[in-house]
């Protein structure tokens, strides 16, 4: 009985250490890959959040006046409402 118990162990045993082996290395590639992509992401991210060092911001784009649609504004409705005490 004691030699089937520790026969059952050791074979337990290898197929532990050998499981975690094999998992490493099937998805070893997949973690890296992953990595890689958080660390790419990282990188394009900062590049946007980076300023000059004197301070001078550079503008890309300069929305169009909205000056016309402030004079063709005429109002709105009036909507009346209630103070509700709390």
């Amino acid at each position: 009985m004691l030699k089937f118990l520790l026969i059952l162990f050791l074979i337990g045993y290898i197929f532990f250490k050998l499981s975690g082996y094999l998992f490493r290395l099937l998805f070893y590639k997949a973690y890296q890959q992953q990595q890689f992509q958080r660390s790419a992401g990282r990188q394009q991210n900062t590049g946007y959040a980076q300023r000059p060092a004197d301070g001078n911001v550079k503008i890309d784009h300069v929305p169009q006046s909205s000056k016309k649609e402030q004079k063709d504004f005429k109002g709105g409705e009036y909507v009346d409402y209630e103070e509700v005490d709390k």
